[in-house]
């Protein structure tokens, strides 16, 4: 990804750049987080069924 995203070489990623910068980059990177799925709201009528069933 770096490598991509930069232009570098793989032998000036292993070489020339400090392990700990790659990481600080990596974890900088944009990422997507999914949502998700929304839980339904309980009706008026989930809540006297529950209470029913007792």
């Amino acid at each position: 990804m770096l490598a991509e995203k930069f232009g570098w070489t793989y032998r000036y990623i292993l070489h020339e750049v400090a392990w700990v910068n790659i990481r600080m980059m990596l974890a900088d990177a944009p990422h997507y987080v999914s949502d998700r799925e929304a839980i339904p709201e309980a009706t008026d009528d989930d809540l006297r069924d529950l209470i029913n069933s007792f």
